[in-house]
């Protein structure tokens, strides 16, 4: 994944993956919240790694 846009597509998907899996646990019993949470900061990791990649601050 070298290209930065690819980084930051996939991002997004984590990102909104994340948030449909959160609001589908979130009003059900017994479920369990940190796996929805940490798709979404995945997310947040792979756009912010394809904004500087975008930005050259990293090569």
């Amino acid at each position: 994944m070298q290209h930065p846009w690819s980084l930051i597509i996939t991002g997004i998907i984590f990102c909104l993956a994340g948030v449909y899996f959160f609001q589908r646990n979130a009003f059900e019993e017994n479920k369990k919240l940190l796996m929805p949470v940490i798709v979404i900061l995945a997310g947040i990791i792979l756009i912010s790694i394809g904004m500087a990649r975008k930005l050259r601050l990293i090569e």
